[in-house]
């Protein structure tokens, strides 16, 4: 990710398309088993409901450690990071994607500030840099740290194909 962002580039002042912003304004709140999820991407998820609705049918609660809720976090606050308006020659728009991809984290970080939970939230971006970048697409996700989190994120020099960056508020 340090390769991608340390090009020279001129940031846009208005770098968050409207469904980012949208996103954001909509804000965080928390499911009956606890996640912290962004409001604007939860309960539309059917996978998410059929995970939701699985475990309670059954009268279990999620468990607060990763494969529990912060796994239901993850997977439900999967943002894919709109690529209108970017240069199309590889170098720029690496850098105008991931510049955009960082600032939607920076703004989800502050509009989640409010929640004492917040202080362990951790966002994943991932910018696809291979000779596929516009096809392989960017994403970020968001969960709050909790025992077990996922570990494939340990070394980020193995990642070939993506730049990887992970951000804790």
């Amino acid at each position: 990710m340090e390769e991608v962002l340390n090009r020279e580039e001129v940031v846009q002042d208005d770098v968050l398309p409207d469904e980012l912003r949208t996103i954001i304004r909509k804000g965080w709140y928390f499911t009956p088993a606890g996640a912290f999820v962004l409001e604007a991407l939860e309960p539309r998820s059917m996978l998410a409901k059929t995970f939701l609705t699985k475990h309670f049918r059954r009268n279990r609660e999620l468990a607060s450690h990763w494969g529990g809720v912060a796994d239901y976090e993850y997977h439900t606050n999967d943002v894919k990071i709109p690529e209108s308006g970017l240069p199309s020659d590889k170098e720029r728009f690496l850098s105008a994607v991931a510049i955009r991809a960082l600032c939607f984290i920076e703004e989800a970080f502050r509009s989640a500030a409010r929640f004492e939970v917040s202080n362990g939230l951790t966002a994943v971006v991932s910018v696809g840099v291979g000779d596929n970048y516009l096809s392989h697409g960017t994403t970020v996700k968001f969960f709050t740290r909790r025992a077990g989190r996922p570990d494939w994120y340990e070394d980020l020099e193995r990642f070939k194909i993506e730049a990887i960056a992970v951000l804790t508020r």
